[in-house]
């Protein structure tokens, strides 16, 4: 029920309409079964304390640093525990803000970033033919500025050899071909879920970042791009692009700090690890 439009215009309005009997009542909350057998005395009062929760979470962030890693502090930590009770439009606020906040202003020059399909489509081994490899040796020095940029359009992508001006096909067309390296074997960044190595269960098509040897740091070279991979994501974020990228549920929580579950671990086939 936090995505009910009502909500938007005045959460205390949306409580006085609910049902206040003592009964269930199936009826109003035919569109949610969970709720349709929970008397609704009950629910409103459960409505309530989220009301409380929500004022209280509006003045307690601006205090909040959730840059902070976790177990730094305990008040931060439980504040990203109770993120999922938060309303939906409280977190598309708080994310314009954020956005808002780290916005880089456009200086009027353009990024040309030269591709060289013919290498890209080869069948080489060699990495840096990649588009990805070839967006990142261009691009990933600057990315930190480049992709907090407002522009709908944030490089002009230029296919050597094929005299293309490029007024946005080019662009979203190297996006897309970016995003088909990274869920691919043609780097070493990202490899097949383990159940697709063994094409059995779910999420046979989805990739995960590369297990490097626990004895030995991971490279600066590998470092920089899976930090420019994390880039092109704030990127799609704030420019509203969609990234076909392929990652399994276990990953995108450990991305956003959640608690990983046994049933995201059953989805795994262990004896294919």
């Amino acid at each position: 029920m936090h995505n009910d439009r009502s909500l938007n215009d005045s959460f205390s309005k949306f409580i006085q309409n609910l049902p206040k009997e003592t009964q269930s009542n199936a009826a109003f909350y035919k569109n949610y079964l969970s709720l349709s057998n929970i008397p609704s005395d009950s629910i409103q009062i459960r409505s309530q304390f989220f009301y409380i929760l929500k004022k209280f979470i509006e003045k307690s962030l601006p205090i909040v640093d959730l840059s902070l890693p976790l177990r730094q502090s305990f008040f931060t930590d439980q504040i990203r525990i109770i993120k999922s009770y938060l309303l939906s439009s409280t977190k598309f606020q708080l994310l314009a803000k954020s956005l808002e906040k780290t916005e880089v202003e456009y200086n009027g020059d353009w990024n040309i970033v030269n591709f060289d399909i013919i290498k890209a489509n080869s069948n080489s081994d060699n990495s840096e033919n990649t588009m990805l490899y070839q967006a990142y040796q261009q691009l990933h020095t600057n990315a930190h500025i480049t992709f907090r940029r407002s522009n709908e359009q944030l490089w002009h992508a230029q296919y050597i050899g094929m005299h293309s001006t490029d007024h946005g096909g080019s662009y979203r067309d190297s996006i897309t071909r970016i995003c088909s390296d990274i869920c691919s074997s043609r780097l070493s960044l990202f490899i097949l879920y383990p159940n697709g190595r063994m094409n059995s269960d779910l999420n046979r098509d989805c990739w995960i970042p590369n297990v490097f040897p626990p004895n030995k740091s991971i490279s600066n070279k590998y470092k920089t791009q899976y930090r420019f991979v994390g880039q092109l994501f704030g990127m799609a974020i704030r420019e509203k692009h969609y990234l076909n990228v392929k990652f399994p549920i276990l990953l995108w929580k450990k991305l956003l700090n959640e608690s990983i579950t046994v049933e995201d671990i059953e989805t795994v086939n262990l004896e294919r690890v």
